[in-house]
């Protein structure tokens, strides 16, 4: 009696879980299928991870890389049965539902039944699926190692030496000569907000330092990205999809990569040159200063020679002879007090009294 009881619960559980999932295959008959396909699955394994070490073998073209991707085979395999096995269960759960229903919506089935019909064909077909499936796991296994090592291509990182090499070359080629224009600009800015005054020399010089900042700062993102796009573009010709360094980038040749970013540049310079020269004037126009703090390390300018009066050079030359007169005439008249001071002692009367005396002594020793 308890026995009748829970065939009839399970059976009432089914219809429910078919009833809430309408057309398609409802869990009660998915479970089943993918509990029974776990036996022929099982027999794939052994096949599937010998398939994965060979793809791995084939698609990757360096030691390191075919060594990681073997690693990582019992992953592969895994997420490859599972794939496979989606389509199977599929298969027997509408041949479960053809067999085991009787009524359009399967509100007859019951659990004995349909563990029987799942059973029955898994048995019978049990060396094709596993053929099948082998099959299908392949081919998974093929799509997705093929994808990781493309997914590892695209995302590989530039080597810092060849983003050196492309920086260096393009640092080399620019001459300072490309600024001048908006230098040129800034300083018209700076002449119009400031007044010609020697008074306004600091300010002057302040605002041309913000206006060099702001050049300097177009310039190393411009050169950044020039930067990127010639170490991209020397890296995939020197390491392209298949070679050794493709995946494990301290393989790469490095006297090709140096010629490669050379050629780069040749071709594409000129172009990031006129591209550079616009991003300066734009920047000149656009240029407000702004009466802060002077940067101490960007005073590349120095105040124009018409904003200089000539008096100022003939003020500190006139100054600079006046010290001199001064000084000297001071030591002149310090050396002439002197010698007068001298004459004055030697005429006093006890001057020659001392003088008799000392020559008094020097004649009796004589003696």
């Amino acid at each position: 009696m308890a026995r009748c009881i829970d065939v009839l619960v399970a059976a009432a559980a089914i219809a429910a879980a078919i009833s809430m999932q309408g057309c398609g295959l409802p869990d009660a008959i998915k479970i089943p299928c993918r509990d029974a396909l776990t036996g022929p699955l099982q027999t794939t394994y052994m096949e599937a991870m010998q398939t994965a070490e060979t793809q791995c073998l084939k698609t990757f073209h360096a030691p390191r890389p075919q060594s990681q991707c073997i690693a990582s085979s019992a992953g592969f395999v895994k997420r490859a049965q599972d794939s496979a096995l989606d389509g199977f269960i599929d298969k027997c759960g509408e041949y479960a539902r053809k067999h085991v229903c009787t009524k359009k919506d399967c509100t007859d089935i019951t659990p004995s039944t349909l563990h029987n019909v799942i059973q029955t064909w898994v048995r019978n077909q049990f060396q094709g699926l596993v053929q099948q499936m082998m099959q299908s796991v392949n081919s998974h296994l093929k799509s997705d190692i093929e994808n990781d090592y493309m997914t590892k291509f695209v995302s590989r990182r530039i080597p810092r030496v060849v983003e050196e090499q492309c920086r260096s070359y393009t640092l080399s080629r620019l001459t300072g000569n490309e600024m001048l224009a908006a230098q040129t600009r800034i300083s018209e800015i700076c002449y119009q907000r400031i007044p010609p005054n020697p008074a306004n020399r600091q300010a002057y010089l302040q605002c041309q330092s913000q206006g060099v900042v702001k050049l300097g700062n177009v310039r190393t993102k411009q050169v950044q990205s020039f930067t990127e796009r010639c170490a991209r573009n020397t890296l995939n010709r020197a390491c392209p999809i298949g070679s050794q360094c493709a995946i494990d980038t301290g393989l790469l040749p490095l006297w090709e990569t140096d010629n490669f970013a050379q050629a780069y540049l040749s071709s594409n310079f000129q172009a990031f040159l006129s591209s550079l020269q616009s991003d300066y004037m734009d920047a000149a126009n656009s240029f407000v200063p702004n009466w802060g703090p002077i940067p101490p390390f960007k005073k590349l300018f120095e105040l124009p020679d018409n904003l200089i009066p000539q008096s100022t050079f003939t003020m500190g030359a006139g100054l600079f002879a006046a010290i001199v007169m001064v000084t000297m005439g001071g030591v002149a008249l310090v050396v002439r007090m002197r010698r007068r001071q001298q004459r004055d002692v030697l005429s006093r009367p006890e001057s020659s009294e001392l003088l008799s005396v000392e020559e008094q002594g020097k004649n009796e020793v004589v003696e």
